[in-house]
C-alpha cells in the first residue's frame, strides 16, 4: 500500500513526514485473521512536481510530498 501525503508548499517537508508517518503508524504491525501488514517505512519526496508526469497540466508543483509504504498480506486461505 502506498499513501501519498501532500502538503502546501510552504507547509514544508516536515510537516508531509509527520502526517506519512501518522498513516505509517497506524498500520504498522497490524494484524487480523487475514491482513497482515510487516513493515511501514516513511520516504520523502520533496517537491511535489517531481512526481508528475511530464505535460500533465497539475497543480501538484503547488505541494511537496511524502510517502508512507505498508507491506501489507491478505490472506483468506492461512
Amino acid at each position: 500500500v502506498e499513501a501519498y501525503v501532500f502538503v502546501p508548499a510552504q507547509s514544508g517537508l516536515p510537516l508531509a513526514l509527520d502526517l506519512a508517518e501518522a498513516v505509517a503508524s497506524r498500520l504498522r504491525s497490524f494484524r487480523d485473521d487475514t491482513v497482515s501488514c510487516f513493515s511501514a517505512d516513511v520516504i520523502p519526496i520533496g517537491a511535489g512536481s517531481s512526481i508528475a508526469p511530464p505535460g500533465l497540466d497539475s497543480d501538484v508543483s503547488n505541494f511537496v510530498a511524502a510517502l508512507a509504504e505498508v507491506r501489507v498480506t491478505f490472506d483468506q486461505v492461512g
